[in-house]
């Protein structure tokens, strides 16, 4: 959880307490104090009623933002392991690459020296057929 979003909660922890107390102190007090001071309580209601509509926005700024840096995450991780399967994909194609460049050298190669094999064995038969 961020700085931001426990921030935005203790805040509207203190809201929510403070709210609490004056509901207590409303049902505490006699009918008759509540009649006379009916604009008072008015008022508080209304600042506590602010106060958590204030506190509310606030969390939920916090929480969009830090669900914003999550999924930003997410994506930077999937981009990630698809910029990685991709590499990987152009790696095995390079090596297929070489692997069959390699191959085709070798074959060359096994092919001259049989080349040479056949020549020096017709060499070998004609100085054999001489010496008879």
């Amino acid at each position: 959880m961020s700085l931001q979003v426990k921030k935005a909660l203790k805040e509207l922890s203190i809201t929510l307490e403070s709210a609490q107390e004056l509901i207590k102190k409303y049902t505490l007090s006699s009918w008759v104090d509540r009649l006379l001071n009916s604009s008072s309580h008015g008022d508080e209601f209304s600042s506590v009623n602010e106060r958590l509509n204030d506190a509310f926005q606030v969390l939920s700024g916090a929480l969009q933002v830090e669900q914003g840096n999550m999924l930003y995450q997410v994506f930077e991780l999937a981009s990630r392991e698809k910029e990685d399967e991709v590499d990987g994909r152009a790696d095995d194609a390079e090596l297929k690459k070489l692997l069959v460049e390699y191959m085709k050298a070798q074959q060359e190669k096994t092919d001259a020296m049989l080349k040479h094999f056949d020549q020096l064995k017709v060499s070998v038969e004609t100085a054999v057929q001489m010496c008879e």
